[in-house]
């Protein structure tokens, strides 16, 4: 898996898998937007806004 942060006004950022969890897990998340990719109905990326 990939994981990336994404600052409005910036470029998409890769980070750590450890770095993703810390953020998932101690970041007050305010809303979660899955996306499907075209064409393939299992394969999909969560965006999250903290």
């Amino acid at each position: 898996m990939q994981y990336h942060r994404v600052k409005p006004g910036h470029s998409k950022l890769r980070i750590s898998r450890t770095e993703f969890i810390k953020a998932y897990n101690e970041g007050q998340i305010l809303a979660i937007n899955p996306l499907q990719q075209r064409g393939q109905d299992s394969v999909f990326q969560f965006e999250f806004y903290i």
